[in-house]
């Protein structure tokens, strides 16, 4: 295989941006272009931009800034990724998609879990979690009784 892949990464700064990076080699002839497709939740919405490569080289480093300010990524978002690169000769390659979860970083996030109910929280103790977490219980179990069924 002519052309090939030596770093694939990405960096999360959430809430402001998201960074993609990718290093290519084409043992054979240059590279010519470099496209990231990124699809946002599995089957929503999906875009795709072209790196500039100012000047045909057999080695690129290629980077896109997604700037969330204009493409807002909300926390749990999933975003699947792929390059896609083409070099003098028409060769074309893909790399494997890779998949990263939007998360909010700034904080230390504490989880509990009880059956199909989850909470997350942060800055506060462990039985404030518990306290929550058993408030939304009994909610449901009233909602459930109300309604005749779960």
């Amino acid at each position: 295989m002519p052309i090939t892949i030596s770093r694939q990464t990405e960096s999360v700064d959430f809430p402001k941006s998201i960074d993609f990076q990718v290093e290519a080699q084409d043992r054979l002839s240059t590279i010519s272009k470099a496209i990231i497709n990124l699809r946002y939740n599995n089957d929503g919405y999906a875009e795709q931009h072209e790196i500039g490569v100012p000047r045909e080289k057999n080695i690129i480093q290629g980077m896109w800034h997604e700037d969330n300010n204009t493409n807002y990524s909300a926390v749990g978002t999933i975003i699947t990724y792929y390059w896609h690169i083409v070099d003098s000769i028409g060769t074309t390659y893909d790399t494997q998609p890779r998949s990263i979860t939007i998360t909010d970083t700034r904080f230390h996030w504490q989880h509990l879990t009880q059956g199909y109910m989850q909470i997350n929280w942060y800055d506060r103790p462990e039985s404030f979690g518990t306290g929550v977490l058993d408030q939304a219980e009994k909610a449901l179990a009233h909602i459930q009784e109300n309604l005749g069924g779960g």
